[in-house]
């Protein structure tokens, strides 16, 4: 299961909107450092253990900025056991 599922938009180089989530940022953006950003939360990602907490994980992430940011903070913790 990959989390970004579509490529970024190659002519998206703009900062983030005001009122765009984070995930849909990450996802759109086609400027270098958000590719860094998008491939470590997916390496992050494909290391969870598959499972309907998973399938959560990437609903959390992608409704709002809030559960973002709980379930990256969930994925960096897994990924230091």
């Amino acid at each position: 299961m990959k989390l970004f599922e579509n490529p970024p938009d190659p002519y998206s180089t703009r900062p983030r909107r005001y009122s765009e989530l984070c995930f849909a940022y990450y996802q759109e953006s086609a400027r270098a450092d958000m590719s860094r950003v998008r491939s470590l939360i997916e390496k992050l990602f494909s290391e969870f253990p598959e499972g309907e907490h998973k399938t959560s994980l990437a609903s959390s992430m992608r409704a709002s900025d809030d559960g973002f940011d709980s379930a990256f903070f969930e994925l960096f913790l897994y990924s230091l056991t």
